[in-house]
């Protein structure tokens, strides 16, 4: 289980690799401006000239965030990117690629969440949180809800839009949406009582994610609602936590397609640590952290293998982000070792090893009822009544080894 200094290591070698990548990177390099700086979709990537709204805001949210204030320096040049960006890629990008990411409701939302952490005197962000902020209140469907896309012709409300806007909203302290609170809350309570497509599975996870740590106007009835959802989601069989994975999903801007991923095993371990301290001390979502670790440390930046060679920014600012959440939760943490420790010692129970060494001690009362029965010099029926006792103890170990394991 990781300690604290552990987080805050992992943490800085997060904002090293991103500074590196916003400082040395092509994307900031190609601007031909010492008054912009710029991020793509990958980190250690500095030849790559891609640069775009989902890793600049990812990066902006880290460096913002950074202690260290080279890292912050970073912070003004990306605001003037994201506030002058059409303007920049008009030559660069067909207009209908720029039309659809400016009416992206997902990336005006994270531009916007980004800024929630540029602290005051650290840039002039207000501009910047008007103008995103405007787009997202004029386009609420319903007083509720929003679609993929401001400008499109489907204005059908969406679950997953609407996580990304609120999170967006609550984080930056908007007031007066109960109703876009109450829209996510019943959808991720009703989805959470049939879970059977990964898709929704992982958009329930970030819903109950952005309720429970962003929205500040929630009651203790809310609490025990997002309790009941937790409980749902961690014992669904789609919670898969064995290996390192995340959700891909594909959403249409007219005939053309974009997709966003959702890495809800991250946003499922601070979930953990504050709704179970059984769940958080479960090992498989311990090897998930010790995994982000790993990869990380060195500054090789944290990776989900299935999805590609290539580091993500926005992974990467997420894994950020949630171990910031992570370590203020850590409150309870003698109680997170003794779960911790019952865990272990009921995987141990459940293991091939331990099955091994009670066949094993089957085995050797066998010999020895056998030898015990062949060499003794009491009748038959006195050998049978010394040994019974022997005779159980060996059925109960060889049930012992039959039995499965558990999952």
């Amino acid at each position: 289980m990781l300690t604290i200094s552990e987080i805050e290591n992992i943490k800085n070698e997060i904002v090293l690799i991103v500074a590196d990548q916003v400082m040395k990177g092509e994307q900031s390099l190609s601007l031909n401006d010492n008054n912009m700086a710029a991020c793509g979709q990958f980190i250690l990537k500095h030849n790559m000239p891609q640069r775009g709204l989902h890793g600049t805001s990812a990066a902006l949210r880290v460096l913002a965030a950074a202690n260290s204030s080279d890292s912050r320096g970073y912070v003004p040049k990306m605001i003037m990117y994201l506030n002058q960006r059409e303007e920049i890629e008009k030559d660069k990008l067909p207009q209908e690629e720029i039309e659809k990411e400016s009416n992206n409701v997902i990336k005006i939302s994270e531009i916007l969440y980004s800024l929630r952490y540029v602290g005051v005197g650290q840039a002039q962000k207000e501009d910047l949180a008007t103008k995103c902020y405007s787009l997202l209140s004029q386009n609420l469907q319903h007083n509720e809800s929003w679609p993929y896309f401001i400008n499109s012709h489907d204005k059908t409300p969406n679950l997953l839009p609407t996580i990304f806007a609120a999170q967006a909203i609550f984080a930056n302290g908007y007031q007066n949406y109960r109703k876009v609170h109450n829209y996510i809350l019943n959808n991720i309570s009703k989805d959470a009582e049939k879970l059977d497509n990964p898709s929704t599975f992982a958009i329930c996870v970030f819903g109950l994610y952005v309720l429970t740590f962003l929205y500040g106007s929630r009651t203790s009835d809310d609490e025990k609602k997002y309790k009941v959802v937790f409980k749902k989601l961690w014992n669904s069989k789609l919670n898969i936590l064995d290996s390192d994975i995340e959700q891909n999903i594909e959403y249409w801007y007219n005939s053309s397609n974009s997709y966003v991923r959702i890495p809800w095993q991250l946003y499922l371990i601070p979930l953990a640590s504050k709704y179970s301290d059984a769940a958080f001390a479960d090992g498989n979502l311990q090897k998930r952290i010790i995994s982000i670790k790993n990869q990380v440390e060195n500054r090789n930046g944290f990776k989900y293998e299935y999805s590609g060679v290539n580091i993500s920014t926005r992974t990467n600012a997420i894994v950020y982000e949630i171990l910031t959440q992570l370590s203020t939760n850590l409150i309870n943490r003698n109680f997170y070792i003794l779960f911790s420790i019952i865990n272990s010692v009921r995987i141990f129970f459940a293991s091939n090893l331990f099955k091994v060494i009670i066949w094993f001690a089957v085995l050797i009362i066998f010999f020895y009822l056998s030898y015990k029965y062949y060499h003794s010099n009491l009748n038959k029926d006195k050998i049978i009544e010394e040994l019974l006792p022997h005779i159980i103890y060996g059925a109960i170990l060889g049930m012992l080894a039959l039995g499965k394991k558990k999952k």
